[in-house]
């Protein structure tokens, strides 16, 4: 064998290592939805009063755990495919999916949808 072809699988090797010990678990996804929840409570359109951004932001801190430990949590499917991961959630007629994989967590269907149906139930 020569020597590039074991660098090869040797480096090979270290990327699925880093890959699997980097496939995000399921407290990350949650963490990722706490983000993207926030991120909708925070995006103001001007269309509603300072007072009641506010007001929705404090509901939504006030009830952040029940949502992501009562809904997301319950509702989330996890695949564990060792280097990857895929979950996938299903609320009130909406479906997300995501991709968690070398640390990240990519949507890949229905975040906004979703994000929006988890929110309302915090109302």
């Amino acid at each position: 064998m020569k020597v590039w072809q074991l660098f090869l699988i040797i480096l090979n090797i270290g990327l699925l290592v880093g890959l699997t010990a980097s496939n995000p678990s399921m407290d990350d996804y949650l963490a990722f939805c706490d983000q993207e929840l926030r991120r909708l409570f925070d995006h103001s359109d001007g269309s509603l009063p300072v007072e009641q951004g506010r007001l929705i932001r404090a509901v939504y801190e006030a009830q952040r755990g029940k949502l992501l430990e009562g809904i997301v949590r319950k509702q989330t499917v996890r695949t564990d495919l060792v280097l990857f991961s895929l979950y996938k959630m299903q609320v009130a007629g909406t479906e997300l999916s995501v991709l968690g994989i070398g640390g990240m967590l990519v949507p890949l269907h229905g975040l906004e949808e979703s994000m929006r149906a988890v929110g309302k139930f915090a109302f």
